[in-house]
């Protein structure tokens, strides 16, 4: 197996449980950079971007015009940075590219004949908005009491565990859920779309079909019905 794999296996076949934890809790591995990373972009959101638990008892545009648009600003400016760094700038060249060309152009298998502004459109067209729907049910229902919240002072030990349990979940959820949309009837009515990007950019992640958005932002759910608050 590969050498970097955390289920590796000496010569004899014996499980390496020091390499699984050196995976989990070294750098770079498991948390840390890209998990510790997101989750502080997930912090700094709940607590500077989503209103307080008694403005989404009404569903008003103030509010969820507030959401879509500091979700519509992280990405752009998560994936423009990578963008520029990597295909603008080309900093490390062909490097670590499984495909050595660069994006496509004058290509009609995408929207505007251009691999980027195909994905940038659905990324923002309809990755955004769908995301930011999943937000809003999720604290409409809690602001109203449907689903349960529970206070970190309360429930430490608690609210750590789901929060640490997080990246965990969201790999698995993805990992069924592709599985599911590359079933051939989902593949060839929705998947297709985001299998154009054989060669993919940083923009690339999240072009694909509406329907595939809301499979794929559906991890939220788990957690939107136990979230914890401010």
């Amino acid at each position: 197996m590969d050498e970097t794999s955390p289920v590796s296996s000496d010569a004899g076949g014996r499980p390496q449980p020091w390499r699984a934890l050196r995976w989990l809790f070294g750098f770079p591995g498991y948390l840390w950079p890209w998990a510790a990373l997101f989750l502080c972009v997930s912090w700094a959101s709940w607590h500077y971007a989503v209103p307080e638990l008694q403005s989404p008892r009404r569903l008003s545009m103030s509010w969820i015009l507030s959401l879509l648009g500091w979700n519509l600003t992280t990405l752009v400016i998560i994936a423009s940075a990578w963008h520029f760094w990597f295909y603008v700038r080309r900093a490390q060249g062909t490097h670590h590219k499984l495909n050595p060309r660069w994006l496509s152009t004058g290509n009609p298998t995408f929207l505007f004949k251009d691999q980027l502004w195909d994905n940038v459109f659905w990324n923002i067209g309809s990755a955004v908005p769908i995301w930011t729907g999943y937000e809003v049910l999720s604290l409409w229902l809690q602001a109203r009491g449907v689903i349960p919240t529970v206070q970190f002072a309360d429930h430490p030990a608690y609210c750590a565990l789901l929060f640490s349990m997080t990246p965990l979940w969201i790999v698995c959820h993805f990992y069924f859920t592709h599985r599911l949309i590359h079933w051939r009837p989902l593949y060839r009515a929705i998947h297709y779309i985001h299998h154009k990007n054989y060669n993919p950019g940083p923009w690339s992640g999240l072009a694909m079909h509406p329907v595939e958005h809301v499979i794929l932002f559906s991890d939220v759910l788990l957690f939107g019905s136990f979230h914890p608050t401010r």
